[in-house]
């Protein structure tokens, strides 16, 4: 651009998608100030990867903790759907080590010769027991699952056909542990077997 012959800079603007398209871009920032984390300024970008699938990705500046960088991806097909989280501050100057969060949660099934196979997936850990205390606000997606002190890894693995099913599961716990307030851990689920045999007709008319 010119004014009178003299270049000037181009002036910023900022776009909105004019239709329900979603459009990729900068998101409105975060700002805040408080007294354990001082000024801190969050910085959002989502990212429309394609009609099923996008992302938001973010960086978050702490004055008195540092850096912290994380996002969520999001899919979803026909035969399945979940969504991924993560977040890294790779040095907190307030406990002096590296602070990091995850959490994957998916649900589905694909079919196959020998009948459906269903996986379910809801996994959630963080780097140490006072994440929940520092960080109650903390991920893009603001889930619930990170602020509390409970935090579950559960799997689970099924099959379909017919009058029979199977299923394998697995959970373990995540306790985060407060020394003025313990909780008792709840019990882990190891690796456990179902079948199920449920004719839904038998001779004579008979139904089980």
């Amino acid at each position: 651009l010119e004014f009178k012959g003299v270049p000037i800079l181009p002036i910023p603007y900022i776009s909105f998608p004019l239709s329900e398209k979603r459009k990729s871009g900068l998101l409105p920032p975060s700002i805040g100030i408080d007294n354990v984390n001082g000024v801190e300024y969050d910085q959002p970008y989502y990212w429309n990867i394609a009609p099923n699938r996008d992302a938001t990705l973010h960086a978050a500046l702490m004055a008195k903790r540092g850096v912290n960088v994380g996002g969520e991806f999001r899919y979803l097909e026909p035969d399945y759907n979940g969504t991924v989280r993560a977040e890294l501050m790779p040095s907190d100057s307030l406990r002096e080590r590296m602070r990091w969060s995850y959490g994957l949660q998916h649900t589905g099934s694909v079919p196959s010769p020998i009948g459906a196979l269903g996986l379910n997936l809801n996994l959630h850990r963080v780097s140490d027991d006072n994440y929940w205390r520092d960080f109650t606000t903390r991920g893009t997606g603001r889930t619930d699952a990170l602020t509390q002190r409970l935090l579950p890894s559960d799997a689970s693995l099924s099959w379909g056909r017919s009058d029979m099913s199977l299923s394998l599961r697995t959970l373990k716990w995540q306790t985060l542990q407060d020394v003025s307030a313990p909780i008792v851990p709840p019990y882990d689920r190891p690796p456990q077997l179902h079948w199920r045999y449920a004719p839904s007709s038998l001779a004579g008319g008979l139904d089980v």
